[in-house]
């Protein structure tokens, strides 16, 4: 805590309005209990400070971090002596992208926290929850992809070009094992396992399927035009007949 050169006058006077202070009530409500809201906990301490002379104010600052920008909230207690008490204050982290209404709510949240800690008290809140979840999530690792995830994925979508014949032929060579994404994740000797039978089924598919070269196509081309000339002698046979 921060201080004045003397304090004479406003140390019996901060200890007198601490002690009549009563606990200031909780008007919200957050996910882990009610708290007591920064309005609620100044229109409470104001009358009492008031009566020793004291006055409360609060300032919001902006610094910066290795982690980014940071809202820092300063409380300041003077007495009309000229003394006053100042707390280090309370700092919230904020992420770069963070809008208006995120700023808001930590600037609340520091406000209420940094006065409360002042006084002494304590309090559940929502709103620290929020910010703190906001900084976690914003100061989180990026979730590196599995080193296998693009060899399942070429596997998985084979699986879908199957036919049912090809299917149950694969079923028949797993022998029980498991197909799943999972069980190739958990088992890379597994997943090599089934990259190999799917090459090598990809293989037999390709030489069941007849490649024609040139002479084979020459000798179709021929055939085919043996037979036009067939029908055409027959065709004009019948016509001859007809005459």
């Amino acid at each position: 805590m921060k201080r004045s050169e003397t304090i004479t006058a406003i140390a019996p006077a901060w200890v007198a309005a601490l002690n009549k202070l009563e606990l200031v009530g909780r008007d919200n409500t957050g996910n882990y209990g009610t708290y007591a809201t920064i309005g609620a906990t100044l229109a409470d301490i104001k009358p009492v400070f008031a009566e020793f002379d004291i006055a409360v104010s609060q300032e919001v600052l902006q610094g910066q971090n290795a982690n980014g920008q940071t809202i820092i909230v300063q409380t300041l207690v003077t007495h009309s002596s000229g003394e006053w008490f100042e707390s280090e204050g309370t700092a919230i982290p904020q992420k770069q992208q963070a809008g208006p209404q995120d700023i808001g709510s930590a600037i609340t949240y520091a406000r209420r926290y940094d006065l409360q800690t002042f006084l002494g008290m304590s309090s559940e809140d929502d709103d620290g929850q929020r910010a703190q979840d906001r900084h976690m999530a914003s100061h989180a690792a990026p979730v590196e992809p599995h080193p296998l995830a693009d060899r399942i994925d070429t596997v998985l979508a084979s699986f879908k070009r199957m036919t049912d014949t090809q299917k149950e032929a694969l079923r028949e060579w797993a022998d029980g094992r498991k197909l799943s994404g999972a069980a190739m994740l958990r088992d890379e000797t597994w997943l090599a396992s089934v990259e190999s039978y799917l090459s090598w089924q990809d293989e037999r598919l390709r030489l069941a399927v007849p490649v024609e070269t040139d002479l084979m196509r020459q000798g179709r081309e021929a055939a085919e035009l043996a037979d036009k000339r067939t029908s055409q002698d027959v065709a004009d046979e019948a016509g001859g007949d007809r005459e």
